[in-house]
C-alpha cells in the first residue's frame, strides 16, 4: 500500500473530529436533524482550515445509509465511497480547471439525472471564485431552483471575488483560523499515534508557524518526522525548516528593549543564516509586540492574550517582565517601525539589510523624545514652571541645552515701560490689544475690533469701537480701566480718551489689520528666545510660520523640523 501523507491520513471523517469550526458543524448538524437542509452552501475562509473536509462530511451525512444523520456511520458503502472520493453521487469539481461556461453547461445537463446509489447528488466546487463571470451567470438559475435531489457546496478562500448574486442564493459559513493551542493538541495526538518522539518546543513552533492552518501544520510535522529520523537536534531542526522559535523572538525583543545594538546585529545574522524569511520574522515580531502591548495596557491581560494568541504561562511571565521596562508610547514606536520594515522588506532585493536596520532603529527608540512630553515641557516653561519633564535618556548635548532651558525664568516685569507718545500708541495698537487679551479679557472683548487714531488736540487718542460697546466704554469706570491698561503697556496715561462709535468696523477692517501684523508676527516668533532654544535642543529649523485665516483672532502656528 502506498504511503498516505498525514494531511490525508488524519482528515476528519465526522463532524466531531473537525477542529476549531464548531460554529459551522453545529449549524449543519442541526439542519440535518430538523430537516432544514438548504440547496446551496458557501464555505469561505483561509487555506487548510477544513472547508473541503466539512463538505465531504456533510455529503456523507446526507447520503449515509443510516441517515440522513448528523452522525454518519462511516461504515456503510456510501460513507466509504465518499471518504475515498469514489462516490458517483458526490461530484468534486476544481473551479480553477473547470471555470468556463462550457463546464457549467455540462454540469447543468447532468443535474437532471437522479442519483445512482445515494439519496442526493452533491456538487462540491472548490475554489469557486475562479469561475468566470459568464459561468457564474449561467449557474444562477440552476443554483436558485435546483432539483430536489441536488445540493451545492461551494468552497473559496477569496469570497470577495464571488458575485453577490451567487452569495444571495447560498447559506454562507465563514471558517476561522484554528487557534494555536488546538493545533498543538492535535499535533500531539498525531505524534503519539505515529509513535515518534518530538519535543513540545518543536510542536509549539510548528503550530505557531502554521498561522491557523491545520493542513500547513500537518505538512510541517511530516517534514519534522522525516528529519527527526536522522537524530537531528531541536535547534538544528528548526533551522532546517526555516522556523524561528519563540526563544529567538523573545531574545530579539529583549535586545531591542535593552538598546543592545550589537546583540541585535548578531541575532539578525543568525536569522539570515537559518534561512528564515525576513518578512515572516518581522511579522512574528510584530505579533509579539502586539501581545506585549496588551500586557502593558491591561492589568489582567492574561485571559485576553490566551484567548487570542494562546501563549503559555511561562511566556506570559516573560512578557509581563518586559512590559515593566516600557511605556505605551514606546510600543507604538516599535509598531510603526515594524510596519515600515515589513513593507520595505517585501520590496527590497536585500531583505536581510532591512531586517538589520529595523532592529537597530527599534533599539535606538529609547533615546527618542516623545512629542507630548516636549509640548508639556514647553508649556510648563511658558507658565513659569522650571521643571523640564523628559522621562527618558537624552544625549549630553541635549541635556546641556535642556538645563539651559530649565534656567529660563518667566517672571513678570514689575517696572513700568518707558512712556510712549500718541503716535507710538496708534502704531502699536494691535500689539496692545493682543497683550490685553491676557491682562483683562472682559476689556479686550469690548476693544477687540477697535481702531486707534491720533486726535487734533494735544495728547488726544480717538478710539473707534463697535456701537454695541460705545456707551459702556464711555463710562468713567471703563475710561479708568483703559488708562490703567495703557499705563501698564505704554507707560503713559496722561492722555485724553475719546470713544467714538463706528458702524463701519467690519470683518474687512479686521482682516486688513490682521494682514498688517503678519510680518511683525513672523519676526517675533522666529526670534523668540523659547523658539530658539527648542530649535537648538532638537537641532531643528523653522520651515514656516502661518496665520490661521479662518480664526477671528490671530493664531500663530510654527512648523519646525
Amino acid at each position: 500500500m502506498s504511503y498516505l501523507v498525514l494531511a490525508r491520513k488524519w482528515r476528519p471523517q465526522n463532524f466531531e473530529e473537525v477542529i476549531g469550526q464548531n460554529h459551522v458543524t453545529r449549524v449543519l448538524q442541526n439542519a440535518i436533524r430538523f430537516n432544514r437542509i438548504a440547496h446551496a452552501y458557501l464555505f469561505s475562509g483561509p487555506r487548510g482550515v477544513g472547508k473541503t473536509s466539512v463538505a465531504r462530511i456533510f455529503a456523507k451525512a446526507l447520503n449515509c445509509e443510516k441517515g440522513p444523520s448528523p452522525h454518519p456511520c462511516g461504515n456503510c458503502s456510501q460513507c466509504k465511497e465518499i471518504a475515498a472520493g469514489k462516490s458517483a453521487d458526490v461530484i468534486e469539481i476544481d473551479g480553477a480547471s473547470h471555470r468556463g461556461i462550457d463546464s457549467i453547461r455540462s454540469l447543468q445537463e447532468s443535474i437532471g439525472y437522479k442519483p445512482i446509489k445515494g439519496r442526493f447528488k452533491i456538487y462540491i466546487i472548490d475554489e469557486v471564485h475562479m469561475l468566470t463571470m459568464e459561468a457564474f451567470n449561467a449557474l444562477l438559475k440552476t443554483l436558485e431552483e435546483p432539483p430536489p435531489h441536488v445540493h451545492f457546496v461551494f468552497a473559496t478562500t477569496e469570497v470577495h471575488r464571488v458575485p453577490s448574486t451567487v452569495l444571495s442564493r447560498c447559506q454562507r459559513f465563514d471558517f476561522r483560523r484554528i487557534p494555536t493551542k488546538d493545533i498543538s493538541l492535535h499535533l500531539g495526538r498525531i505524534v503519539e499515534a505515529e509513535q515518534v518522539s518530538i519535543s513540545p518546543l518543536i510542536i509549539e513552533a510548528i503550530a505557531v508557524e502554521a498561522d491557523g492552518s491545520l493542513r500547513d501544520a500537518e505538512t510541517l510535522l511530516e517534514q519534522v518526522i522525516a528529519f527527526h529520523g536522522e537524530g537531528v537536534e531541536d535547534e538544528e531542526l528548526l533551522k532546517l525548516l526555516g522556523i524561528v522559535d519563540r526563544t529567538t523572538l523573545i531574545n530579539v525583543l529583549k535586545a531591542v528593549i535593552d538598546g543592545d545594538r550589537k546583540t541585535c546585529l548578531q541575532l539578525a545574522q543568525e536569522i539570515y543564516e537559518s534561512g528564515c524569511d525576513e518578512v515572516k520574522f518581522l511579522n512574528r515580531l510584530l505579533d509579539l509586540v502586539h501581545r506585549l502591548l496588551i500586557v502593558k495596557t491591561m492589568e489582567d491581560g492574561s485571559p485576553i492574550i490566551k484567548g487570542r494568541s494562546n501563549i503559555s504561562e511561562h511566556e506570559f511571565e516573560i512578557l509581563a517582565d518586559l512590559a515593566k521596562k516600557l511605556v505605551p508610547e514606546m510600543l507604538d514606536i516599535y509598531y510603526q517601525i515594524l510596519i515600515r520594515g515589513i513593507e520595505l522588506a517585501r520590496r527590497s532585493s536585500q531583505p536581510h539589510f532591512v531586517l538589520e536596520m529595523t532592529l537597530l532603529k527599534m533599539a535606538s527608540a529609547p533615546n527618542a523624545l516623545f512629542m507630548p512630553d516636549i509640548i508639556k515641557s514647553v508649556r510648563a516653561l511658558a507658565e513659569g514652571k522650571r521643571e523640564l519633564q523628559v522621562p527618558i535618556e537624552i544625549s549630553a548635548h541635549q541635556e546641556q541645552v535642556a538645563q539651559k532651558i530649565e534656567t529660563l525664568k518667566f517672571q513678570p516685569d514689575e517696572t513700568l515701560p518707558t512712556p510712549r507718545s500718541i503716535d507710538d500708541i496708534v502704531a502699536e495698537w494691535r500689539q496692545f490689544l493682543n497683550w490685553l487679551s491676557s491682562y483683562d479679557q472682559v476689556l479686550h472683548a469690548k476693544l477687540a475690533n477697535s481702531i486707534a487714531q491720533k486726535g487734533q488736540k494735544d495728547k488726544e487718542l480717538i478710539v473707534s469701537v463697535m456701537p454695541v460697546y460705545g456707551e459702556v466704554l464711555k463710562t468713567e469706570t471703563s475710561q479708568e480701566q483703559i488708562k490703567e491698561a495703557l499705563l501698564k503697556f505704554f507707560g503713559t496715561s496722561e492722555l485724553t480718551l475719546n470713544i467714538k462709535e463706528d458702524s463701519n468696523i467690519s470683518q474687512n477692517t479686521k482682516q486688513t489689520q490682521k494682514n498688517s501684523e503678519t510680518n511683525r508676527m513672523r519676526r517675533e516668533i522666529e526670534t523668540h528666545p523659547l523658539v530658539m532654544e527648542v530649535l537648538e535642543l532638537f537641532n531643528g529649523s523653522i520651515v514656516d510660520v502661518r496665520v490661521d485665516a479662518y480664526s477671528e483672532n490671530v493664531i500663530e502656528e510654527t512648523d519646525v523640523e
